[in-house]
Formats: structure tokens, C-alpha cells, sequence
């Protein structure tokens, strides 16, 4: 047999194989390893609140006093799918007065998870110093409102000067 023939048989034999081996690798089945949520929402914490989850009355309660809402009422209009900002439109109360009582109610559930051990004062800090730009927040986690990208709504472009 020819030496080219041999080389190209040997060659042709361990792209074969390799393809093989790569076709089976992918074809395992894939066993997730998350658990079901057990706090409502995606994951092991609710939406918007983080390791704070297990404190969300405590943040929440401070907003819905804010609202001049009960805390079972302002929780139930989130789950309807209203957000804190139509909220406080609804109800005549201005932005900063929502904001400020985030604030309030988010320093309090830090303090108490602090103090019941839940995260460092590192973390307490890190997270107390954590907010958008120029200090504003969306309710949802932080930074201005407005549009986003891929939100489907996209700001004026600028018009060039004459």
C-alpha cells in the first residue's frame, strides 16, 4: 500500500473517532441541579430583593407605609403586576418620598440580616453603598429609570446642529 494512502487511512480513522466521541459526549442527557424555588420567583430569592429576600416585609412594609397602603394590600398590587412607581402615581405620592422609604426599608433589612448573621459587615457595606447613578433607583435593583435596551423603547436620537 502506498505510504499516502496509509497516512491519509490513519488520519481519516482518528477524525472518526473523534467525531464519535464528541457526537456521544453531547448526546448525554443533561440532569439539572437547581432546586424548585421555594420563595416565590426565579430562583432561590425573589425577584428584585437578593439575599434579602427572607427580610422582604421589612422593605416592603416601609413602602407601603409610604403609599399610605397596608402591607398585604401593596404586596398583592405587586403580584397583580403594578410597580412601585405606579404605585405612588396612583397615589399622589412623589418619587423621592417612594425612594426614601426604599432606602429605609432596604437599610433595615441589611441591619437585621447583619445582625442575624445572614452576611458580613464587608457585605452590609458593600451593599449600603451600592446604588444607580446619581443615586436614583427603579425599584427593581437599581439605576435611573428609562429605556433599556432591548425594552422595545429607544430614546430621541440627537438631532446634529445646522
Amino acid at each position: 500500500m502506498n505510504k499516502y494512502v496509509k497516512v491519509a487511512s490513519i488520519i481519516g480513522l482518528v477524525a472518526v473517532m473523534a467525531f464519535g466521541a464528541t457526537a456521544f459526549a453531547f448526546a448525554q442527557e443533561v440532569t439539572p441541579t437547581t432546586a424548585a424555588p421555594t420563595t416565590g420567583g426565579p430562583g432561590p430569592h425573589r425577584p428584585g430583593y437578593g439575599i434579602l429576600a427572607d427580610y422582604r416585609d421589612t422593605i416592603d412594609a416601609k413602602v407601603a407605609a409610604a403609599l399610605g397602603m397596608t402591607l398585604s394590600d401593596y404586596q398583592a398590587a405587586l403580584a397583580s403586576g403594578k410597580t412601585p412607581h405606579q404605585l405612588a402615581d396612583e397615589k399622589g405620592v412623589d418619587q423621592a418620598t417612594l425612594h426614601a422609604a426604599m432606602d429605609a426599608g432596604r437599610a433595615e433589612a441589611i441591619a437585621q440580616a447583619l445582625k442575624d448573621g445572614k452576611i458580613t459587615q464587608a457585605q452590609a457595606d458593600a451593599m449600603l453603598a451600592h446604588k444607580g447613578p446619581g443615586g436614583q433607583c427603579d425599584g427593581n435593583g437599581g439605576g435611573p429609570r428609562g429605556p433599556r435596551p432591548g425594552s422595545g423603547t429607544v430614546a430621541p436620537a440627537a438631532t446634529p446642529a445646522p
